[in-house]
């Protein structure tokens, strides 16, 4: 859910980008240009023209909730009743790379972990719904991951950029010192085929993150690819698309290291 504000401020902050790398790097400057005119165009036609999803209000003064992920929530409500969120922990949204992630909790042990995760998101959902997927926790970090989904369903690179640009907005009007950790988009043997563009709408997000301390860039696409530059197929389930306990513990130590 993008808003004319965020889309504002995202292409501010790109132009704020691309003189930085003018002026410190000379020719890469223009080298970077051409790219970043392409999200200048693009983003800036990224207002909130969709047509809404059908939604369910659940009358508790939160976003309404498409009937897909009502099981979800509902499971998420279940999980808060028994056990009370406290403030100050980290928070892991995303698609089924994080709700498939078995073990996650044990695997961050001492940094209160909500695993909060929606097989089959986009980035665009991860957004409509950080009042009830993020807010509610007060974390101290959120680590985001989506936009493979995105990729696949033929979602530009600059439309995932501009709604992690409202994800954020929304997390630092509400909890300006919480911290947002975005994991890039991994490449995948299922999805082979959309290397390139993974690999440019990574770019493009780590760029947006370096416009502001308080986000950070966890890099795994790099690490998931062999000296040949092929997807490494060990770390994945047999679908070719999630990842198994080996590809998790690859992931585990590159976001540790960062919180």
């Amino acid at each position: 859910m993008v808003t004319r504000r965020s889309s504002t401020l995202l292409l501010a902050a790109m132009g704020s980008l691309a003189i930085l790398f003018g002026s410190a790097h000379g020719g890469a400057g223009a080298s970077l240009q051409p790219g970043l005119d392409a999200v200048f165009d693009a983003v800036g036609s990224i207002l909130a023209s969709d047509a809404p999803p059908e939604t369910i209000d659940l009358h508790d003064g939160k976003s309404p909730v498409a009937p897909r992920w009502l099981p979800n929530f509902e499971r998420f409500a279940q999980s808060d009743r028994a056990q009370p969120p406290v403030a100050g922990g980290v928070v892991f949204v995303g698609s089924s790379s994080i709700d498939y992630w078995s073990d996650l909790p044990a695997q961050f042990p001492t940094q209160n972990v909500t695993q909060r995760g929606l097989a089959g998101a986009t980035m665009n959902d991860c957004a409509r719904y950080v009042d009830r997927l993020i807010l509610p926790y007060r974390p101290r970090a959120v680590v985001v991951y989506a936009g493979d989904n995105d990729l696949a369903a033929g979602v530009k690179p600059e439309r995932i950029v501009a709604d992690y640009a409202e994800l954020v907005r929304q997390v630092q009007r509400a909890l300006p010192a919480t911290k947002v950790m975005l994991v890039s988009i991994k490449p995948s043997p299922s999805r082979a085929g959309l290397t390139p563009r993974i690999a440019r709408t990574n770019a493009l997000l780590a760029a947006y993150t370096r416009t502001d301390p308080r986000l950070d860039f966890v890099d795994i696409f790099p690490a998931m690819l062999d000296r040949d530059a092929h997807v490494r197929a060990e770390l994945f389930r047999a679908d070719g698309l999630h990842m198994n306990p080996t590809g998790y513990a690859l992931w585990r130590d590159a976001i540790a290291a960062r919180l």
